[in-house]
């Protein structure tokens, strides 16, 4: 829905499904998908054009993390680094934003895919490019992206919308 560009319908399934959580299933990160979920609500959020509700989702989301994941999270730092960058670009904090992805792309792979690289945080720092308006830099990153990973879809989705703006 979030890439077909129905925002408000997306973002009331994302609500869903932080609600729907099961509190006593023992999920593998559940700090993640919790963060996950506010992260995409922050995103409808932008598209929707209201910057105050996004970085409240964004806010709740980076509160999700926790403070000491160096240490308790090593088997995926990428992935938490990634996380949080996505979170400040959506708060509006670029800066930060930029420093956690950077700080993603530049340590070993996580225990969560085989690829030579976090795809994931290319995908956000080329969102991030987007937010910016450096669509020639959004471009890129997601050309890398998918050298390394040419099914994902977030960035073939993504990808395919910078294209179809260029027309």
């Amino acid at each position: 829905l979030y890439y077909k560009g129905k925002y408000r319908k997306a973002l009331k399934y994302f609500f869903k499904a932080i609600a729907g959580l099961d509190k006593d299933h023992d999920y593998l990160e559940p700090d993640f998908l919790e963060a996950d979920y506010d992260l995409w609500a922050a995103r409808a959020s932008l598209k929707l054009g209201k910057p105050e509700d996004a970085a409240l989702f964004a806010r709740r989301g980076l509160e999700k993390l926790p403070g000491d994941c160096e240490r308790t999270l090593s088997h995926c730092l990428p992935m938490v680094y990634q996380l949080r960058g996505a979170l400040y670009a959506t708060q509006g904090d670029y800066k930060s934003a930029r420093g956690w992805l950077k700080k993603a792309l530049e340590l070993r792979k996580c225990d969560y895919c085989n690829y030579g690289c976090c795809t994931d945080a290319l995908y956000e720092l080329g969102f991030l490019c987007e937010l910016e308006g450096d669509l020639e830099g959004a471009r890129r990153c997601y050309e890398e992206g998918l050298r390394f990973s040419p099914a994902d879809s977030d960035l073939v989705s993504a990808a395919a919308n910078l294209e179809y703006m260029r027309i």
